[in-house]
């Protein structure tokens, strides 16, 4: 029987260098549902980001990505406030997020898109920018297609306490730790897509270009959840590299102990530094906008991190090691761990 849960959320999401240094404004946007002053949650949890494209035809791509956050969670929000299916009934929720989710998301994102150009139509200036960048073709392009204008991707967890669902369109990375301490990709890269192809909320049918994950909680919850745009992974020589850096968070999560006041203040520790290595990766890596974000549940983390950490907060002591154990714990401890936007 699973214990009640509480769960701690810590983000950031920076201005890329690249974007600074040619005056344009950050693309990307973050939500969750529910907020709280602390950042401590219950269950359910609802959490979405969005990177606007950065091509010149998606000018108003900012607002695309802030539409997706907010259409991402009231479209699933709905589904707890109201009350309206089985939760405990897990293949009517794998059902509902596999079919029916997307299509109401993409439907709901395209609907705010056409009230804002009904508010605001495209300007002359904004018209004329593209035509001096993209030429003819782009203006004779967004004529025809303007939620081009708005592309984004779209990442989305939802946690309850039966199940986690991951929901993708686009790049960015979802990451998780397993029991084991290893780090995992949940969603794969579109493999029929190259360099900086990426499909989008604007892409044609979108709703059958997202990848959803459904995992069942039958006993413990993962340690660690990253989810982040792909200015981060771009940021790093190859993916094993990035993969570390949720392990990373885990340990910094763990330097302080494993009691839940211990975890919190690892936490914090992450959180007063986040904003500051965002900008210094995007700066030494892509340039791009980076957003994070970290979701942790407290029991999971005091019960992986007293199994696995121990020996880091004084317990060592406590226990009779051989010497063959010693050898074996340090050889461990040595071992290295047609529809398509372009960015």
């Amino acid at each position: 029987m699973k214990k009640n849960t509480k769960w701690r959320i810590i983000s950031s999401s920076v201005r890329g260098e690249s974007h600074i240094l040619k005056g344009i404004e950050k693309q990307d946007y973050i939500l969750w549902w529910p907020k709280t002053e602390d950042n401590l949650l219950d269950l359910p949890i609802i959490l979405a980001i969005s990177d606007g494209h950065g091509d010149p035809q998606c000018f108003r791509s900012k607002l695309g990505a802030e539409f997706a956050v907010n259409t991402a969670i009231d479209t699933i929000k709905k589904y707890f406030i109201k009350d309206k299916i089985d939760y405990s009934n897990l293949k009517i929720i794998k059902y509902l997020f596999e079919e029916k989710v997307p299509i109401e998301i993409v439907e709901e994102w395209k609907n705010r898109v056409n009230k804002n150009i009904e508010n605001e139509p495209f300007s002359d200036e904004e018209l004329t920018n593209l035509l001096n960048k993209k030429g003819q073709k782009a203006i004779d392009l967004i004529r025809k297609d303007p939620f081009i204008v708005y592309g984004a991707t779209l990442l989305s967890v939802v946690i309850d306490k039966n199940f986690i669902i991951f929901l993708q369109i686009g790049d960015g990375d979802i990451l998780v730790v397993t029991p084991e301490g290893k780090p995992k990709k949940v969603i794969q890269n579109d493999e029929n897509l190259f360099g900086n192809e990426t499909y989008s909320l604007c892409t044609s049918k979108a709703w059958l270009k997202f990848k959803i994950s459904f995992q069942i909680i039958e006993n413990k919850f993962p340690p660690l959840i990253q989810i982040s745009t792909d200015g981060y992974s771009n940021s790093f020589k190859d993916e094993e590299s990035f993969l570390k850096t949720v392990i990373d968070y885990l340990e910094i999560i763990g330097s302080e102990g494993y009691e839940e006041e211990q975890i919190l203040k690892g936490f914090n520790k992450i959180n007063e530094k986040l904003e500051q290595w965002l900008n210094e990766i995007s700066k030494e890596g892509s340039g791009d906008d980076i957003t994070v974000a970290i979701i942790g549940e407290i029991n999971s983390l005091e019960e992986y991190l007293k199994n696995k950490f121990s020996s880091y907060f004084g317990m060592k002591n406590e226990i009779k090691i051989t010497d063959k154990q010693e050898k074996q714990n340090k050889n461990y401890e040595n071992q290295d761990d047609e529809d398509i936007i372009i960015e």
